[in-house]
């Protein structure tokens, strides 16, 4: 049997969409949900705090604290422990608690949460907390973690607790 060609005219909405795509170099919300759908396999609850303790272990476990940094006072949001008592102590975990990270030293943990705008950054050891949005820096030998966070609204949150059984 031979095959036939059939001209198929897409309705009048999908030409306009096509007309306003090819006019303004962007695609409007209703003809994104046009697209075909894209299945992946199952996603972390929270990949972005997953991500950075996969980074992290490697550069933290069984590391000793050198000393601690705190650039703004918004950032801490208890005093005892004080911030300065991980000096001199080594971390021997490191988990996620909601949506926090958990830095723990057997005897004293830290419980960062890092809120919308926080980041973790690795950069060589004794590294200045960058101007406007660095908020502290944990040093170690082979490095700094710094916790910095953009824009101006401080809400990243250090949290310190005696062990693992004062993080719950």
């Amino acid at each position: 049997s031979a095959m036939t060609a059939h001209t198929v005219t897409p309705p009048p909405s999908a030409m306009l969409r096509r007309q306003h795509t090819r006019r303004h170099g962007r695609r409007s919300a209703a003809s994104a949900s046009t697209r075909e759908s894209v299945t992946i396999g199952p996603v972390p609850e929270l990949p972005d705090i997953e991500l950075y303790l996969h980074a992290l272990r490697p550069r933290l476990l069984h590391r000793t604290i050198v000393g601690v940094r705190v650039a703004t006072p918004f950032l801490v949001r208890t005093i005892d422990p004080p911030v300065t008592a991980l000096a001199g102590r080594t971390v021997t975990g490191l988990r996620r608690l909601g949506k926090r990270i958990v830095i723990d030293t057997g005897d004293i943990a830290a419980v960062l949460h890092l809120m919308i705008a926080g980041r973790l950054r690795w950069l060589p050891s004794g590294a200045a907390t960058p101007k406007r949005i660095g908020l502290a820096a944990i040093d170690f030998e082979a490095g700094t973690l710094v916790v910095t966070e953009a824009g101006s609204t401080r809400r990243a949150s250090l949290h310190m607790a005696y062990g693992s059984a004062g993080v719950a």
